[in-house]
């Protein structure tokens, strides 16, 4: 090899994404005593060359960029396959609505009183609502909006973590990933829990490197904004909160003591934004509680184990008609009536591991809506491309931490969805950008190695980049555009549900297996029970009065007579037919109820 081609394999040898050694004096994370992490041109500092300033304002322009790049598909997306809400989006709507009405909190899924949701996300759809006089588009917006701005905390850890190339690529998978832009489609929790976590923990990142009060308690106020959305928030800021500062007293980075001060601002921004809420839900139970979400949750998945399925466990009801089932009972009864000894906590979570943890690992290891199946295998390089320093260890861990607690998470659901997956995902794109970069750098490198001159080895790397990129995205995007169409052309099934009156002198009263077309048509909403016998089910919905009834196809197998009436339709004089079409594959029967 010539000399001129020897130096130029070692200078892309030293300018790689992750070189093998050397130390930066001081440390973005944990101060100036931490060692710098062996990182080149891929360090979040700057080895461009660029000044401080410069280099702000380089990764300001990015940052906006990326950030346009997912509103424009959020939005486009939105206008383009928008239809029904989703199940939750119905009850985080009718919240809102009636938060600006002056009615309580109060949904449309359960009696009373909703125990079951943390009130942040529904307050800011009501705030938004009253901006723009219209709640459903304040869902839709704070959707886009939230979802656009997953790109921002993603940058950031990825820059702390492997520089800011890796981090615009991470950015960048965020905002055109097809299953966070579909997303945009729904009013759903996942955004807003997804942002505040992530937030919080570059705030975290940011405090104990400049280790100010004031840091501190931004840094908590945003986790308590997070508990606002999900409880899960507090777990997560306790687990960051441990990792970095055993880091910072093993590199002696902060005294034992100033370290615990500083804990406890954290811990007093977050109560005081926290506490209210608390203080609000234990009144309502009349005991104390966190939240109220699991005790939903676990009620229905006990059901389940107990063989009358989960939608027995939700919306049970007895020989007398009595309402046994999580949801067709007000909520503070629910919550009120939960107990769990730690004992059966145990038996809890042994009795659900093999079903949920098989559920969960299938969902990351197969889902093509994920990016199986690419996605694991950049990850696993991302995650060993480069080693781990003092700096990016505590980093490392702590999503890490998020990945392990959002699978635990799922123990406490009695149901799959891809949905309780997002922060997962979004810390699997930042390992996933690093391994993508290191493809290109081994592309480079073997292009350097066999001769072409680096103008020809700067566009193989870049080509193999760009096809490794596509190959991550193709699944995911042939999911999220089936999807996509099918809730595009749920459009007639709100059509219908709107459409529908009721008797005159009467309330519209809809009977369905889901909240939503009730929603939709601004009709109270009347569960279809869960009973053996089809009579029963019938006294139930002259009782509630209803006066209309929807099955659905995927109705069947959720109770005996359901699937009776999706087989060959409701068969009885009161009950008469007025409307039939397909949603997808879905057949959607409408049946008007006459009790006269």
């Amino acid at each position: 090899m010539d000399t001129t081609q020897s130096s130029h394999l070692q200078t892309r040898s030293l300018s790689a994404g992750f070189p093998s050694s050397g130390n930066r004096p001081a440390s973005p994370v944990l101060g100036p005593t931490a060692p710098w992490p062996a990182t080149g041109t891929l360090s979040p500092q700057r080895a461009d060359g660029l000044s401080p300033t410069s280099s702000r304002i380089a990764s300001f322009a990015l940052m906006t960029l990326i950030v346009i790049l997912a509103l424009a598909l959020r939005v486009s997306v939105a206008q383009s396959f928008a239809g029904m809400v989703d199940g939750e989006g119905s009850e985080y709507l009718t919240l809102a609505k009636n938060l600006l009405a002056g009615h309580g909190y109060v949904g449309i899924s359960t009696p009373g009183v909703n125990l079951f949701f943390p009130p942040l996300f529904p307050m800011a759809i009501a705030g938004l609502g009253a901006l723009v006089d219209d709640v459903d588009l304040a869902g839709r917006m704070l959707s886009i909006a939230l979802g656009a701005a997953l790109t921002i905390p993603v940058y950031f850890i990825a820059q702390e973590l492997y520089g800011r190339t890796v981090a615009v690529m991470a950015a960048s998978l965020v905002a055109v990933h097809p299953f966070l832009v579909s997303l945009a489609t729904t009013v759903q929790v996942e955004s807003a829990y997804a942002l505040g976590i992530l937030t919080g923990m570059v705030l975290l990142l940011r405090a104990f490197r400049v280790r100010t009060v004031l840091s501190f308690a931004v840094a908590g106020l945003v986790f308590g904004l997070s508990f606002l959305v999900r409880g899960e928030a507090l777990v997560f800021m306790l687990l960051a909160l441990a990792l970095l500062a055993c880091q910072c007293l093993a590199v002696k980075a902060m005294p034992a003591g100033k370290l615990a001060r500083r804990a406890g601002v954290l811990l007093l921004a977050f109560g005081l934004v926290a506490a209210p809420y608390v203080v609000w839900l234990s009144q309502q139970v009349g005991q104390f509680k966190l939240e109220g979400k699991s005790p939903l949750n676990i009620t229905v998945q006990r059901a389940k184990q107990a063989g009358i399925g989960e939608y027995g466990g939700a919306f049970l009801i007895g020989p007398d008609l009595e309402e046994q089932g999580a949801y067709n009972v007000p909520s503070v009864e629910t919550v009120r009536s939960f107990s769990m000894t730690p004992s059966q906590l145990a038996d809890y979570l042994v009795s659900n591991t093999s079903e949920l943890m098989g559920n969960t690992l299938r969902t990351i290891t197969t889902s093509g809506s994920l990016g199986y199946p690419l996605l694991l295998p950049l990850v696993l390089l991302g995650l060993v491309a480069s080693a781990w320093s003092s700096r990016t260890l505590p980093v490392q861990l702590t999503l890490l931490g998020l990945v392990g607690m959002s699978i635990f998470a799922t123990y406490f659901i009695y149901f799959t969805s891809l949905r309780f997956f997002v922060p997962l995902l979004l810390c699997m794109c930042i390992w996933a950008a690093a391994g993508l970069w290191r493809i290109r750098e081994w592309a480079g490198e073997t292009a350097d190695a066999v001769g072409l001159s680096p103008r020809l080895s700067w566009v193989a790397s870049g080509l193999t980049l760009a096809l490794a990129a596509s190959a991550l995205l193709a699944p995911p995007l042939v999911q999220a555009a089936n999807a996509l169409v099918y809730t595009r052309d749920t459009r007639q099934f709100v059509e219908q549900a709107q459409a529908l009156q009721a008797p005159a002198g009467q309330e519209l009263r809809i009977a369905a297996a889901t909240a939503v077309p009730s929603y939709h048509a601004h009709a109270q909403h009347v569960w279809l029970p869960y009973t053996e016998s089809e009579a029963t089910a019938l006294r139930y919905l002259e009782k509630k009065g209803a006066n209309f009834v929807i099955v659905r196809g995927e109705d069947g197998p959720r109770a005996p007579y359901l699937a009776r009436w999706v087989a060959r339709g409701i068969i009885d004089r009161r009950a008469q037919l007025v409307s039939k079409f397909d949603v997808g594959h879905d057949e959607v029967r409408i049946y008007r109820l006459d009790w006269n």
